[in-house]
């Protein structure tokens, strides 16, 4: 088992926040604290975290924020580092973001963009562009987390955006039914994520090319049937990501306790270094440990 640093995870306590992405999965409607996390990865080899944002309702993302900043600087957990949320298009958005820059816990920022109401092209709009460019200036990162068939947008805004670092989550959620041809675009039950599996890869491909872009090996068990979890059956997505980005740019994500809606940590930690066995081990240390560490400075 390698050393890991996690570059995603999660964890919530309802009675602070309210988040209104879980309010469909009965399963994930309650506290998940350190301690479950803890308790996660108990049996692996896990060092350090990365916080994630959990795409809190608006008024709430600075008390995350400030939140997730002091459990950082506290020495009885293995979080090291977070991502806070924010929306560029928000009015405050140039203030907030400043409150965080040479931070020494805050690495970067997060606003989702798969939701339905997330009119198509929103991230392209001016003061969207300008915003995530700031946050270069600040030395702060952008995750991309978007529906798999609109990436052609992310690919523009990293060619707006040069001196912005972006993170690609979840393999640019694309669904691993599809990338392996299991199922169809149209047999996908979710809509916000159907998407071409040819379209998918050519994204994928486009987005290695900006050398600002790395991308997260994480995510992929969303939406999975656990009677499918196999390493053969998540290798198509995993090793285009990893073979477009190549080693040097993808880091290991688990997005506990999302992941759990399929199966627990440790099995997606099993069938991810399944996928890459025949890999160096050079490789491994560098998509569980290294990259991290280095991409955010820990």
């Amino acid at each position: 088992m390698p050393p890991i640093i996690d570059s995603h995870l999660h964890f919530w306590d309802m009675s602070k926040f309210k988040i209104p992405e879980i309010e469909s999965y009965e399963r994930l409607k309650r506290n998940f604290s350190l301690s479950d996390a803890g308790k996660a990865v108990i049996n692996l080899n896990v060092e350090k975290i990365v916080y994630m944002e959990v795409n809190l309702i608006q008024e709430q993302k600075y008390s995350e924020a400030e939140y997730i900043s002091r459990i950082c600087g506290q020495d009885d957990n293995p979080i090291c580092a977070a991502f806070i949320g924010g929306n560029p298009l928000s009015y405050s958005f140039r203030d907030y973001a400043a409150l965080f820059k040479g931070s020494k816990y805050v690495k970067g920022a997060r606003h989702v963009l798969h939701p339905p109401e997330v009119r198509k092209g929103y991230c392209l709009e001016r003061e969207f562009v300008d915003n995530v460019r700031f946050l270069g200036e600040l030395g702060l990162r952008f995750c991309i987390c978007m529906r798999p068939s609109e990436l052609g947008d992310a690919v523009k805004l990293a060619e707006l955006c040069p001196e912005t670092t972006f993170i690609l989550d979840h393999c640019g959620n694309g669904v691993a039914a599809i990338i392996n041809g299991s199922i169809g675009e149209e047999e996908y039950g979710i809509d916000i994520f159907k998407h071409d599996r040819d379209q998918w890869m050519r994204d994928i491909e486009r987005l290695a090319k900006r050398e600002n872009v790395v991308c997260k090996i994480s995510g992929l068990l969303f939406k999975t049937d656990p009677a499918s979890i196999t390493p053969e059956f998540f290798a198509p997505a995993i090793n285009h990501c990893l073979d477009a980005f190549g080693a040097d740019r993808v880091m290991f994500g688990s997005n506990w306790p999302v992941c759990t809606l399929a199966a627990s940590y440790e099995t997606w930690v099993e069938v991810l270094l399944e996928v890459v066995k025949s890999r160096s081990d050079e490789f491994k240390r560098k998509l569980f440990y290294d990259n991290v560490k280095s991409f955010y400075e820990l």
